[in-house]
């Protein structure tokens, strides 16, 4: 294998495994946001940005849109 598909295999990887963390951690965590929206929208900015989405949602898990 060339070493340009390697690194592109593993940065799919790390961005699948950012995806359905951050995924899995809204679902399991209902109780920690404000409301359902707020819960909605963020499962929303996560499937439709999965990789920027992610980071910005575990950054920003435990700051002002939880409770």
């Amino acid at each position: 294998m060339e070493p340009v598909s390697i690194l592109v295999g593993l940065g799919l990887l790390i961005v699948f495994i950012l995806y359905v963390t951050a995924v899995l951690d809204v679902i399991k965590n209902r109780n920690r946001f404000v409301t359902l929206q707020t819960q909605g929208l963020w499962l929303m900015v996560i499937v439709l940005l999965p990789f920027v989405g992610s980071i910005v949602y575990l950054l920003l898990r435990e700051r002002s849109f939880t409770k």
